[in-house]
Order: C-alpha cells, then structure tokens, then sequence
C-alpha cells in the first residue's frame, strides 16, 4: 500500500490544540443541527398532526349525520310496516303505502343540500328513493359486495368510501355512503337495507377549508379503511389502492410520522385514523420543505468544517516530512511479511508513536513465525495420530470369526440355544457386510431366518412367519437388504407389542417383467389418511409428510429408506407400496425387477 503523504507526529502539541477545537466545532455545529432539526420536524409533525385530525373529526360529523338519518328511519314504525308488508299487498294498497314512504322518506332529506340520494329496499327487490337518480331497473343489489357487507354487519351501519353510484341509471357521480340493515322490532326478522348518500364534494370541503399552510405543498390521502383512496386532489386515483412501499405501515397503524424516499425526494409523511369511521388521513410532503429554515445553520457548519480541514491539510505537509521515512519503512517490511520472509525485522530509532509501532512489528512477526511453526508440528502429530487410530480398527472379518468361535465353544460345552443364536448372528453379519448389492432372493430369506431366529430368542418364539414363495422365484435375484427391513418393521411398529403370537406371511408373485412380494402381518395396522400420505411420498420418493412420535419416525426412514434404494437402483416404477388388510394388520406390497445376472441392472438406470 502506498500513500502519497503521512500526517506526521511533529509538533503534536499544536496538533493535538488544532483537534481538540475541529472536534467540538464540528460536534457542537453537528448537535445544534441535529437539534434545530428534530424540532422543527416535531413541530411541524404536531401541527400536521392537529390539521389531520380536524379534518378527520370534521368528517365523522358528516358519516355521524348520515349514520343518524338511517337511525330515525329505522325507528319508524310507520314506515316499517309498510316495507314489511309492501311485497304482499294489493295493488291499490301499494300506491299508497308506497306514497307515505316516500313521504317519510322526504322528510330526512328535505333541507340537506349535500345528500345525493336516500334509498330504501326492502328484502324482496322492491325499492324506495328520494332525491337521488332514478336507480336502475336490472339493478341486482343483492350480489353486490355493500350489500353483502351490510348484511354482515347485523344493523350496525356499513361506512362505504368514495364510489360512483351503485344504483343510478344515467351519469353515476361520485359519492360516499353509509348503508344499514333494517329489522323488525319485535321479531328481528331482516326487512330491507337503507343507503344514504352523500356528495363527494363534502369532503373537497372539509379538507380545503381546513388545508392551510401547513398542508399546502404536501400531498393529501383520505382512505378507507382497506386502503382505497377515497380523496386525492387528482381524481384519476380515486377508488385505487394506497400503493407505496410503507403503505403497510400506514394501514396498520393508528397515527404517526415517517420519512420516505419517493421518487429519489426524501418525503415526510404524517397519518392519523378517526378511531370513529377507521378512515385514514395522510399527509406527504417533502421533507425539504419542512427543513428549509435549517439551511443556514448547516450551510454555517460546512464553513467552518471546511475552513478546519483547509488548516488540517496544511499542517500536515509541514510536518509530516519527518516522519515519512520510518513510516515507509514499516510499510516495505509489511509487504515483506506478506511474501512469506516471515524474519524481516525494523531498526527503528526515533523516539516516538512510530518506534512504539516498530516494536510491536516486530513482536508480531516473531509471533507469527513461531506459530506457524507450531501448527506445522502440529499437524504432522495430528497424521501420525490418524494413521495409528486406522492402524487399531476392528476388521469386520474379526468379528465374525469370534462368532464363530462362540458358536463352537457352546456346541462342545452342549449349550445348543447359542450355538444357534451365535450361528444366526454371524450369519446375519456376513450377509450384511458382504459386498455384492445384488443376491439371490434365498439369499435374502435365509437372512430373514435368521433374523427371525434371533428375535424369537428374545420374544420366546412369539413370531412365526410364512414363506409362500414358488421355487422357481429363489433362483432369482434382489437388491440386498430389500425385504429383512421391512420384516422388522412389521415386527418393532405392529407386532412387538402385540398380545398373542405376531404372524408374519411373505408371499411372491411375478406378473410380466416385475417380481411383487407381498409382507402381511396381523399386528396393529395403521389409520387410512396416514398410509394415503405415506403412499404418495413413497410414490413422489420424498420423506413422508404425516406427524409421527419419536418412536415411529423410525419407522418411516427406514421404509423411505428402502423404497429410495430401489428407485435409484431400478428406476422409479419400482419400490414400496402399503397395502390395508381385510382383517386385522397391513400390507407392504414390494415390486423389483425379474433379474436373473446381476449385470442387468445398475445404479441410477431410472426407466
């Protein structure tokens, strides 16, 4: 690395006084900044803040007026009945009933200039309006998504945010509403669902008689409570979706202030919820605008940091001079070390920071050098250590001739039970480390014998198993250790804790080019759904995607296990498949290839 100049240590008295007064400029100048700033962005958030909930709480008046109309109206007991009863009376009768409520109808909207329409249906397709533009007559207002949400809401009012008419035939305009199911007093029977709408223009009001300065060159959003825009002074957005990146935040939170990049200008948002209507007013604005009084004081600040480091820059050329050479030196015997000269060594006789920094140089190269010794040494020991531990393992031919030797010893002294366990164990050994994949099928029982042999000693011959098998099937051949896993499946997870005697019945057949052996036990059984997850995955040759305690999540690894082997070894057609039983018990239906010389098949050959 090279440096072009240092800044020396000469003279670090004076040095040390230009620091010591650059330093608390620049974090006093900082401070005051970072100060004047959080003020002034607080101020201006709690100014905001106030606005925002004016406006908020100046609407609520509004949906609270709209929410009182539907209040009188389904207080009406005239009324109601007439709705009640409209769609069963005679024709005559509905003139006149349908006369007094519109009159009543009349009487709630009579004087309110910024009420669009009042519209009343009852539950059988029949409406009612006042004020508002003939609705359409196809209109099918039981589909639609109000309706349903007012239904849902049991008489409690439904807040609808800025829509073009639902219900107008001819030029809908845009509106906001409130919706409310009408039930029976005495009954609470559901008899019809009245809407009240209001201009759009009530809210263009509120907000700019209450959009002063503080909210002029900002932004504004009123949302519902999904986050549909339900003002913006660009039309074109009404209806849409609050689409930024920390709308999530906005629409979870109750109110509250961020910064935000939008567009590479860094904003400064501000959002409060009416906790009446859960409508959300958002304010965004850009940051800039809020911090321009504090241009002077960071315009200030760079001066005078700029004037400080102009000073810095010049008294280090005057003194760095004498301190270049010992410092390039301590560089060229870094690079040295870098290349490997581990003995490279400063002789350095200043008596400053740079001799400290020779020394401690030095210190470390010696270090290094004796620690890469070290690990060296340490790593032969670490060799000769292994290859003694590979020395002293146990040949597994050992371990078969002391079975062996066991077995003749109990035969000489008469104890027949182990002769036999000895032979059935050393038998099972050999088979397991024999290294041939593939072997004859009377290979494979033999080896299930003995197994069975083993575990009957232990379980006082409580297992008996069957062997259906033709002939002409042992001259065949398997994949090794295919069927033995699948028996002590049967035997740990359906037999073991089994009262009576376990039965085990291993049954062959050969259907075209595929041998199928078949292993049924009368044990516990297992529950439909879970032998339906555990066929699928050993059909897709995944682990099986079904809960299961600690006990038998043995259970399906060693299935999974077996059921891999043959897919990777004969293609994916062939493998495991379980089976339920008429009666007690299951069935694990095994499916190979008929092979008759090993070479017919390798690893990884998924036909």
């Amino acid at each position: 690395m090279k440096l072009d100049f240092f800044l020396g240590l000469r003279n670090k008295f004076i040095l040390a006084f230009l620091i010591l007064v650059i330093f608390p400029l620049l974090i006093s100048g900082s401070l005051a900044y970072r100060q004047s700033s959080k003020i002034i962005t607080q101020n201006a958030y709690t100014y905001s803040l106030d606005t925002l909930k004016q406006i908020s709480k100046n609407i609520d008046y509004y949906i609270k007026e709209m929410e009182s109309i539907t209040g009188f109206i389904t207080t009406n007991e005239e009324l109601m009945e007439n709705l009640e009863e409209y769609h069963s009376m005679p024709e005559l009768a509905k003139v006149e009933a349908a006369d007094k409520i519109n009159k009543t109808l009349l009487n709630y909207t009579g004087f309110r200039d910024e009420l669009s329409g009042l519209y009343l249906y009852d539950m059988h397709g029949n409406y009612f309006y006042r004020k508002g533009r003939s609705p359409k007559l196809d209109y099918d207002f039981y589909s639609e998504p109000w309706y349903k949400d007012t239904l849902a809401k049991s008489g409690k009012i439904n807040i609808i945010g800025t829509h073009l008419q639902y219900h107008v035939q001819n030029k809908p305009k845009y509106v906001f509403s409130v919706s409310r199911l009408i039930r029976n007093f005495e009954t609470r029977q559901s008899i019809g669902v009245i809407m009240v709408d209001y201009e759009y223009s009530v809210i263009e009001k509120v907000i700019s008689t209450e959009s002063d300065s503080a909210l002029s060159s900002g932004n504004l959003y009123v949302l519902d409570k999904d986050g549909k825009i339900i003002f913006n002074r660009d039309a074109s957005l009404l209806t849409k979706n609050f689409d930024y990146e920390f709308s999530a935040v906005i629409l979870s939170g109750e109110h509250g202030t961020l910064t935000q990049k939008i567009n590479d200008t860094e904003m400064f948002i501000v959002y409060y919820t009416s906790p009446y209507s859960l409508w959300k007013i958002v304010n965004i604005m850009p940051l800039a605008s809020i911090l321009k009084d504090t241009t002077v004081i960071k315009n200030s600040i760079l001066i005078a940091t700029l004037i400080c480091i102009i000073l810095i820059f010049i008294l280090s050329l005057e003194v760095s001079n004498g301190l270049v050479k010992p410092i390039k030196q301590l560089l060229n015997a870094m690079s040295e070390i870098e290349k490997g000269n581990l003995s490279t060594r400063l002789n350095i006789n200043t008596r400053d920071e740079v001799k400290l920094l020779a020394d401690g140089f030095n210190r470390m190269a010696e270090n290094i050098k004796n620690l890469i010794e070290r690990v060296y040494h340490a790593q032969l020991n670490q060799k000769e250590a292994q290859l003694k531990a590979l020395q002293t393992q146990i040949n597994p031919h050992f371990l078969y001739n002391t079975l062996e030797s066991i077995r003749g010893v109990a035969m000489i002294e008469g104890v027949q039970s182990i002769a036999v366990m000895s032979k059935s164990l050393s038998s099972l050994f050999r088979y397991s480390i024999k290294g041939k994949e593939i072997v004859y099928v009377k290979d494979e029982i033999d080896h299930i014998k003995n197994y069975i042999t083993i575990q009957n000693f232990r379980f006082e011959d409580k297992f008996h198993v069957e062997y259906n098998i033709d002939e002409e099937i042992y001259n065949y051949k398997i994949l090794k250790l295919t069927l033995q896993p699948l028996v002590e499946n049967s035997i740990q997870h359906g037999l073991e804790n089994k009262k009576g005697t376990g039965i085990i019945i291993i049954s062959c057949k050969k259907e075209d080019d595929c041998i199928i052996f078949l292993i049924s036990d009368n044990g516990h059984g297992m529950p439909a759904e879970k032998m339906k997850l555990l066929n699928e995955s050993l059909a897709k040759d995944v682990q099986p995607a079904v809960e299961m305690t600690n006990n038998n999540k043995s259970e399906s690894i060693g299935i999974y296990n077996v059921n891999t082997r043959l897919k990777l070894y004969f293609g994916n057609k062939f493998g495991l498949r379980f089976l339920s039983n008429n009666g007690p018990g299951i069935t694990v239906e095994v499916r190979v290839p008929v092979i008759r010389e090993e070479s017919v098949y390798g690893q990884n050959s998924n036909s």
